[in-house]
């Protein structure tokens, strides 16, 4: 801890907080300078060292000197009390969506840590201070190295182009610093292997199903009861897959099997599925399944045709219509219909818990009880992170 008014070690100050009163009319002051663009990030960790002092990096002429600014001394939603010092903006660009976190590793002086979407500044009306405008997040790390801390509390950035300042704490002081600054991705929302679908179609009745929605390169395929496939396609538009019915099909049980791209469909339900994975969405005839798909492992879907047809529970069923993974608070959020009234229940659990509801009451462990449609549905902790994930709604 450095003795700072109002800072702790690690402390957050988070910057989404309502900005300051800024002043109009003509005002002197600079936006922020990028001192180094670090390119294109990609997954994975690199170490930078460096200073917020004054540094001259070429003799020129003329002379290149990165570092030595003072362009910001506040920065929107921290305390008034609170003043920087000379700063070091780095650039980089994101391509795809990721989180980014920093770990110091060794530390001179007290550098504090904001991450910006622009260069922007503008004078405070009230304090006088030049305050960076678009500051997103920010952290300080106060305490012995390493600490460890990601922006947006892990929610992943966008692509586009982000400044990380890193900024000396109080007016007329620089800092040393050496960081580890990570890209990292969330892990894929575990595997949904639900099924079946109910009764989705009258016999005879023209229908399609396809994976439109999906953000990887997907195959379908349909099997009879019997294991023999009756239709497939990879690509109907773009990378996704649709198979269509014009003349419908007979009353009877069907399989869907979907994959990734170069997926074998061999008969008796012998599915080979490609490498890639992703967000997978079957769309079927009155709903749609949302879920993380592991590539290398197809997912099944069992429907039937007649008996009701049209998408919805037969009598006293349950069909889920909707599925989403929300990967950040580990939770399901899942609507059904049903001929049921009142409340329900939903379980959640492994491969083997499943294989031991099979062999007694057919109810996997309990997740949350009392609940109406549409719900969200926490995983159990004990069961967080589990590449495969089965979920059963009851009453």
């Amino acid at each position: 801890m450095n003795g700072h008014p109002m800072k702790t070690p690690t402390t957050k100050k988070r910057y989404l907080l309502s900005l300051l009163t800024l002043a109009s009319g003509p005002l002197c002051f600079a936006q922020l300078v990028v001192d180094i663009d670090l390119g294109v990030l990609t997954e994975g960790t690199q170490q930078i060292s460096g200073t917020t002092a004054a540094t001259e990096i070429d003799p020129g002429p003329p002379p290149v000197i990165i570092g030595g600014r003072n362009n910001a001394q506040a920065y929107p939603g921290a305390a008034n009390d609170l003043d920087w010092g000379n700063e070091i903006v780095y650039q980089f660009e994101l391509q795809t969506s990721g989180q980014v976190s920093i770990t110091t590793i060794s530390v001179d002086g007290d550098p504090d840590f904001f991450l910006l979407s622009s260069l922007a500044t503008e004078v405070d009306a009230v304090s006088g201070k030049v305050v960076a405008l678009d500051a997103l997040d920010g952290f300080f790390l106060d305490g012995a190295p390493p600490l460890t801390d990601t922006f947006l509390d892990s929610t992943p950035l966008d692509p586009g182009v982000y400044y990380l300042v890193i900024d000396s704490y109080l007016l007329g002081t620089d800092a040393n610093f050496t960081i580890d600054l990570t890209v990292g991705n969330l892990p894929p929302p575990p595997v949904l292997d639900i099924s079946p679908l109910g009764s989705i179609v009258e016999p005879n009745v023209a229908f399609a199903l396809d994976t439109f929605g999906s953000n990887f390169d997907t195959e379908i395929g349909v099997y009879d009861a019997t294991g023999n496939l009756i239709a497939n396609n990879d690509d109907a538009i773009d990378l996704q897959s649709e198979v269509t019915f014009p003349v419908g099909l007979p009353a009877g049980s069907y399989r869907i099997a979907i994959g990734s791209y170069n997926t074998l469909f061999d008969p008796n339900f012998v599915v080979t599925s490609g490498a890639g994975g992703g967000t997978l969405v079957l769309n079927y005839p009155g709903g749609s399944r949302t879920g993380g798909f592991l590539g290398g492992t197809p997912v099944f879907f069992d429907f039937t045709v007649g008996a009701g047809g049209g998408g919805g529970p037969i009598g006293d069923g349950i069909e889920v219509t909707s599925i989403e993974f929300d990967p950040i608070n580990q939770e399901f959020i899942v609507s059904w219909v049903s001929g049921l009234g009142g409340e329900f229940n939903a379980h959640i659990g492994t491969a083997a818990d499943l294989s031991a509801a099979s062999a007694g009451n057919g109810l996997m462990p309990l997740a949350v009880s009392e609940i109406i449609s549409p719900a969200i549905i926490p995983v159990p902790p004990a069961l967080q992170g589990s590449e495969k994930l089965f979920l059963q709604i009851s009453q």
